[in-house]
C-alpha cells in the first residue's frame, strides 16, 4: 500500500468514537465507510463483514478492519475471519456439572451440539482441550461432518485424578485450520469416594433388564484394569 494509503488508526477510532450513538445497521455501514474515508472506497459487502464478525460493535470493526486492511485494504477477508462453521450447545448428555466420580475412573464424557448454520461442517473439524484439567490423554478429537440443523452427540473418554477435588476441563470445537468455533463446553466433575457415576454407566450400557452384578467388587472402570 503506498504511504497516501496508510490508515491513520488513531484517527480511525476517535471518528468511531463520535459515531457510537445509534444501533441502526444501515447508519454504522455508512459510519464504517465515513470513518475510513472516501479513498478506501471500501465496499458495502466489507462493511458488513466486519461488523456482523464484531456484533456490529463500530469501534471492534474498525479496529479488526485496521489490523487487517493496513496491509490489504481491499478488505477482501483473511482465514481468521472467515466465515466460521456454526454450533449450539444443547445438552450434557453424560456428567452433568459437578456430578461425582470415584478417583482412577474411566468414564465417558457425551455432549450433543447443533449446527445452527446453513451450511455443513468442513471435513477436518475436530473438538479440543483449550484450558483447565486434562482429564485425557489426547488433548483433541476427531468429529463428524454435520449437516445444518442437525444434532450430533460427540464422546471423549476421560479419567478422573487420584486425588478428591473439583476439576474442569474447558472443550472447543475447532476447524481444520485450527480456529476455534461455537461456545466453549466443559466438562465439571468432583472426584469423591463416594462416586457413582461408574455405577450409573455401568447400568446405562447394560442389555435391558440386566444390571451390574452385585457381587462384583472392582471397578470395571479404574484405569488399574486392563481393557
Amino acid at each position: 500500500m503506498s504511504e497516501n494509503m496508510d490508515i491513520d488508526i488513531d484517527g480511525v477510532l476517535a471518528r468511531a468514537m463520535s459515531c457510537m450513538a445509534t444501533n441502526d445497521r444501515e447508519t454504522l455501514i455508512k459510519n464504517f465507510q465515513a470513518v475510513l474515508g472516501e479513498h478506501l472506497a471500501i465496499a458495502r459487502e466489507t462493511c458488513i463483514f466486519f461488523l456482523e464478525m464484531n456484533n456490529w460493535n463500530l469501534p471492534a470493526a474498525l479496529g479488526a478492519y485496521c489490523d487487517y486492511g493496513s496491509s490489504n485494504w481491499q478488505g477482501m477477508a483473511p482465514p481468521e475471519y472467515q466465515k466460521l462453521p456454526s454450533m449450539q450447545f444443547v445438552q450434557d448428555i453424560t456428567i452433568g456439572e459437578g456430578e461425582s466420580v470415584a478417583p482412577n475412573t474411566r468414564f465417558t464424557k457425551t455432549w450433543r451440539f447443533l449446527n445452527t448454520g446453513d451450511e455443513a461442517w468442513p471435513q477436518g473439524c475436530y473438538i479440543k482441550f483449550m484450558e483447565g484439567n486434562q482429564l485425557t490423554e489426547l488433548r483433541q478429537y476427531p468429529v463428524p461432518q454435520l449437516m445444518p440443523a442437525t444434532m450430533q452427540d460427540v464422546s471423549v473418554v476421560m479419567f478422573s485424578p487420584n486425588e478428591k477435588g473439583i476439576y474442569q476441563s474447558r472443550w472447543q470445537l475447532n476447524t481444520i485450520d485450527g480456529i476455534p468455533f461455537g461456545e466453549s463446553i466443559w466438562c465439571i466433575i468432583v472426584v469423591d469416594d463416594n462416586g457413582i457415576l461408574d455405577i450409573t454407566q455401568q447400568m446405562a450400557s447394560a442389555p435391558l433388564g440386566h444390571s451390574p452384578s452385585s457381587k462384583q467388587s472392582e471397578n470395571p472402570f479404574s484405569m488399574n484394569n486392563n481393557f
